[in-house]
């Protein structure tokens, strides 16, 4: 009897065990089946100096950052965030500009002193105004003279950030090879070629805007959204051209 009450024990603890290591091993799968199209949906309003303002769209995921002006485009850019590679697609002339990762030692000609100040901002979207979601406004002066504005949203969209930067870089670095200076474009030059990622520092940008005259805004973004795997593919049959 003693026997046999010892072994449903022992069975009795050797299913629990394996139960819960079955629960442990489904709940490790369900961690790595991530779908692989998984990303964020972003939207911004950005104007251009002499252009009129327009839509842009970013969808990130772990592999990709695509770029384009909404669901009805046919220009895109798109980002391979494994081989560092930007392919600007271009329907009308039915082609794609390869731009692969360099490294370019090109210093500025002229001093990168940057100044930077912060203040409080207010400027929420209506779905941020909670408790959780704050902003701050940066100041930026090049050279102490006054360069560029930011307001980012404090502990959001952070992971987004590393394919911006990635894709800043590699185009950054694509700019400096064909650099000419231009008089009284520093902040321009600075911003956009010898130092891109300086205004993703503190956080993801709500607002942006320059001296230059370029701007852009947050309008909308979305969380753990499934896109097509179609969104990330090159089209079939274009010309490529490679810088």
């Amino acid at each position: 009897m003693l026997l046999h009450r010892f072994l449903i024990i022992l069975i009795s603890v050797f299913l629990f065990a394996c139960v819960s290591n079955v629960a442990k091993q489904a709940k490790s799968d369900k961690k790595e089946t991530k779908p692989a199209n998984a990303g964020f949906l972003i939207m911004f309003s950005e104007m251009r100096p002499h252009e009129p303002e327009a839509s842009v769209r970013m969808m990130i995921t772990d592999q990709f950052l695509r770029i384009d002006e909404g669901p009805n485009s046919e220009d895109f850019i798109l980002f391979d965030r494994r081989s560092k590679s930007i392919f600007n697609v271009v329907q009308e002339d039915k082609s794609i500009l390869t731009i692969k990762p360099v490294e370019k030692d090109i210093e500025p000609p002229f001093p990168l002193r940057w100044i930077i100040e912060s203040q409080t901002s207010q400027a929420l979207m209506r779905s941020q105004n909670n408790n959780d979601a704050t902003a701050t406004h940066y100041l930026y002066y090049l050279n102490e003279e006054p360069c560029y504005n930011l307001v980012t949203i404090n502990n959001q969209l952070v992971e987004t950030l590393d394919a911006m930067r990635e894709y800043n870089q590699v185009l950054g670095n694509e700019l400096k090879s064909n650099y000419h200076h231009m008089e009284g474009q520093q902040c321009h030059e600075a911003i956009n070629i010898f130092d891109p990622n300086i205004r993703l520092q503190y956080g993801f940008p709500l607002r942006e805007w320059s001296v230059y005259g370029y701007q852009r805004f947050l309008v909308d973004f979305k969380k753990d959204i499934i896109f097509p795997a179609s969104l990330f593919e090159l089209p079939k049959n274009y010309q490529n051209i490679s810088l």
